[in-house]
């Protein structure tokens, strides 16, 4: 087994640290760092917001992880997944008419 560079090893502190103090569960998210490159995936639930706040979460944590020191790329295959929504005492009465 190939030890991981002291860099790499610092940054998945540094990741580790970013996604644990965002307010959208990445309790989920795998990541790992390669040669300055951090690679994020896994699934996103939503808890707070909508979509476009989440997506824009998603964004900055991509941002933040970007400008970190040794950092040379990110690659985000992090997925949202919806929560899907209880039908609304009218949908349900649309449905039953």
């Amino acid at each position: 087994m190939v030890p991981m560079n002291p860099q790499d090893a610092r940054t998945n502190l540094q990741v580790k640290a970013i996604l644990s103090s965002r307010y959208i569960d990445t309790s989920k998210i795998d990541f790992f760092t390669m040669n300055g490159t951090v690679y994020l995936r896994g699934p996103l639930k939503q808890l707070k917001g909508g979509r476009t706040v989440v997506m824009a979460e998603i964004s900055n944590i991509v941002e933040t992880i970007s400008r970190l020191s040794g950092v040379k790329d990110v690659v985000n295959d992090m997925t949202l997944i919806e929560l899907k929504k209880k039908p609304s005492e009218s949908e349900e009465a649309e449905e039953t008419e």
